[in-house]
């Protein structure tokens, strides 16, 4: 079974990387818009390799693949783990899922429409006045571009897991608490502290735990 949703994830990634690559130009432009609105009019982009366009619009489609993916993976996530929950569990599996998905675009959207711009404006502003004429180079300006937009993704994601396990603070400050004292304790302690709070907080999951133990 999960070889065969790793695949269904393969085939999604594929076709968005399709589809990113076909718009890759226009989505491009509109990832430089943060940078264009507070560009001087002498300042533009430029390209140092004669493969800089090529290499650009492919890491343009891997990465809007990659980021566009995100719901896809959580309903295989879900639909992977459900055999191994409770039935009041599986009904949260949706909201979940909507929820999970909502704070991850709703960091991207922050990025894009706030964190980069005002960046963007105090970056661009140490050049006013200078005799430095600021020439942005187009793969330096994706790969920041696209970092600041993971990264706010998934800062906005461990939010959400944050207020996900506030009501089980106790068995979360036991199981980091663990974690720290493995650090001083033989290697395995780690590993066995975590699955045996799993084991007591659900113990219907033993069978998927046991697998990624190796045991059936």
């Amino acid at each position: 079974e999960l070889r065969s949703r790793l695949w269904r994830l393969a085939a999604w990634y594929t076709a968005l990387f399709s589809l990113c690559a076909w718009h890759a130009k226009d989505l491009f432009e509109i990832l430089q818009a943060p940078l264009l609105d507070v560009l001087p009019p002498t300042s533009y982009f430029i390209a140092t390799t004669a493969a800089s366009g090529w290499i650009v619009y492919l890491r343009i489609a891997l990465m809007g693949a990659l980021l566009g993916i995100f719901p896809f993976g959580l309903f295989e996530f879900w639909h992977f783990v459900s055999p191994g929950l409770q039935a009041k569990e599986r009904q949260l599996a949706w909201p979940l899922t909507f929820l999970m998905t909502v704070f991850f675009f709703g960091g991207l959207a922050f990025a894009y429409f706030l964190a980069l711009p005002w960046t963007m404006a105090f970056l661009v502003s140490v050049y006013q006045g200078s005799q430095i004429h600021f020439l942005p180079q187009i793969e330096d300006y994706l790969s920041f571009s696209c970092m600041t937009l993971l990264g706010f993704g998934l800062l906005f994601e461990l939010t959400f897991l944050v207020l996900m396990l506030e009501p089980f603070n106790k068995w979360k400050h036991s199981l980091v608490q663990d974690i720290r004292c493995g650090t001083i304790t033989p290697p395995g302690y780690v590993e066995e502290a975590i699955i045996n709070k799993l084991r007591k907080r659900a113990p219907k999951r033993r069978r998927i735990i046991w697998s990624w133990q190796g045991k059936d």
